[in-house]
């Protein structure tokens, strides 16, 4: 698509108008890049997870680690009252571990066949050989034991993956912070999301903004 479209742009361009035909070649490209950062996370998350799928034993479980609300806390308390971010390596390390959240509930839900990508593909593709009928249906049950956490989604994705976009194209910490902000009002509105975020779930997230639940 993306070389289609600079295929495009340069058959537009002449001597006039060659400045800005480069101009909007850049942002196409630096948006695509974006894009292709976040995606490039997600696709080595489902062969990570197939493998582990492929491989898990009997009754085992897919960890998972949710944000230490703390760690939130203290940099969101930061913010808030003195309007700085005193701490940012703590905040990369929640925008990475974010982006990789998100990038993992992704995979999950691609292998949970949530999606119109089947999944036989990606354990066939990490095989490296055709699967029959069933031995993908063999997996299907592995995968069903091992995602037993329920860490997929099928709502709030698409929201998610876009802000996890957009995390991937900023190095600013103020930006970061109200991505991250957006982030968790998106999982704050899905209790099962809440949780896969953050430690507590949805009443860490209600003590993070502030609401009281009893209140109302």
């Amino acid at each position: 698509m993306f070389q289609k479209f600079q295929k495009f742009l340069n058959s537009l361009k002449t001597p006039q108008n060659a400045s800005l035909i480069e101009a909007i070649h850049e942002g196409y490209q630096a948006c695509f890049e974006d894009i292709h950062d976040y995606y490039d996370v997600q696709q080595d998350m489902v062969f990570q997870v197939a493998s582990e799928i492929i491989h898990a034993k009997e009754g085992e479980t897919q960890p998972w680690s949710p944000i230490k609300l703390n760690r939130i806390s203290k940099i969101w308390n930061d913010y808030m009252t003195l309007g700085i971010i005193r701490d940012e390596k703590g905040l990369n390390n929640i925008v990475e571990n974010v982006i990789n959240k998100i990038a993992h509930i992704h995979a999950n839900t691609e292998l949970a066949g949530h999606t119109q990508t089947n999944p036989k593909e990606y354990y066939e593709n990490y095989l490296d050989k055709e699967l029959t009928d069933k031995e993908a249906d063999a997996l299907d049950r592995k995968m069903d034991d091992y995602l037993r956490n329920d860490a997929f989604s099928d709502y709030g994705l698409e929201p998610l993956v876009e802000l996890a976009i957009k995390l991937t194209d900023t190095t600013d910490p103020k930006e970061q912070i109200l991505l991250i902000d957006q982030v968790l009002n998106v999982v704050h509105q899905r209790s099962d999301l809440a949780s896969l975020f953050v430690e507590g779930g949805r009443m860490a997230l209600d003590e993070l903004s502030g609401y009281n639940t009893e209140e109302v």
